[in-house]
């Protein structure tokens, strides 16, 4: 995983879309340190999948990958099985939007055997409509 520099000015030659994007990352990336250094274990999960979000939107799969399983580690440790749903679905869509399907269904069963265990109906509900708004985006462009 790449590191925040301490500045942000060197973005120069890279289009207007790349430049934002790339700020994205870096600020995501500093908010990532300095929860790391309040021990927010909340704000890290959250900081390290949207760095997965912007890396797969970034075609940078291998680096999306690796924050989804540090979220999904940490999350497994801290026994937070809201935040392993949230996780599961967002490796659903990175493993269709790499084309491995078989794995993304893997994970589709493990989110439905997981859920059926979690008692708030509100982090059920969510998850089945997460589910729900994948699989249609998946059918639409399937």
């Amino acid at each position: 995983m790449r590191h925040a520099p301490d500045s942000v000015c060197d973005l120069t030659g890279i289009s207007i879309r790349g430049r934002i994007q790339g700020l994205a990352i870096t600020f995501t990336e500093q908010a990532l340190s300095l929860y790391w250094r309040a021990e927010d274990h909340d704000g890290i999960c959250r900081a390290l999948l949207n760095l997965g979000d912007y890396y797969l939107e970034s075609e940078e799969g291998e680096q999306a990958f690796a924050c989804y399983r540090e979220v999904m580690e940490l999350q497994s440790i801290a026994g937070n099985q809201s935040g392993l749903l949230s996780i599961y679905t967002s490796l659903v869509i990175a493993y269709f939007t790499y084309g491995m399907d078989e794995t993304a269904e893997d994970f589709i069963q493990a989110t439905l055997m997981k859920v059926r265990h979690v008692k708030s109906p509100l982090t059920r509900a969510n998850t089945y409509k997460d589910l729900a708004n994948i699989l249609y985006r998946v059918g639409q462009n399937g």
